[in-house]
């Protein structure tokens, strides 16, 4: 009885506990890994660019939303010059329960995207077909592990139609 009481005493503080941090995070300037953060409040505000060539062979970017004002770290691939993001196990159990961003980007696609100091002022367009979601799917399974390389561009798509993943490509206000 007396270590039941301890166990459930042990939990309940480290319920808490999590319940302090998450709150915390969202007064930080930025995500810091996996954890959201708050809107950036260091960074200087950029132009646009032309390519997002420069970001080809990172692994990870900030990027935050405007409503509600997080921020998080999320997977890219640039293509092309062109910048997209992803957001995966769309309808897993931890994809209901962990990704509500993408949701708030189809009230609001505007974003900041926040890169070595840098801030963009960019939108958020999803996309569910053509060829370019295709090659893009394929480019981030290669560059994450996340797909066998022979899968089908059908099978590609049928996962964004489906809404396992949604893509989105970052394009400028």
């Amino acid at each position: 009885m007396l270590f039941r009481s301890l166990i459930l005493k042990v939990l309940a503080l480290a319920v808490v506990i999590v319940l302090v941090v998450l709150l915390a995070s969202t007064r930080l300037d930025g995500p810091r890994g996996l954890l959201a953060g708050g809107a950036f409040q260091s960074g200087e505000r950029m132009a646009s660019p032309s390519s997002w060539q420069f970001l080809e062979g990172q692994d990870t970017l900030e990027f935050q939303t405007e409503a509600p004002e997080r921020s998080r770290t999320v997977w890219l691939v640039v293509h092309e010059g062109r910048l997209f993001l992803v957001s995966g196990y769309m309808n897993t159990l931890l994809g209901k329960v962990w990704k509500h961003w993408p949701f708030q980007i189809q009230e609001n696609p505007n974003i900041l995207i926040r890169d070595r100091g840098k801030i963009y002022e960019q939108q958020l367009t999803r996309i569910v077909s053509g060829q370019i979601a295709a090659d893009v799917m394929r480019k981030f399974g290669n560059k994450y592990g996340l797909a066998d390389v022979s899968t089908s561009d059908e099978s590609l798509l049928a996962m964004l139609g489906a809404g396992d993943a949604w893509l989105f490509e970052v394009v400028s206000r």
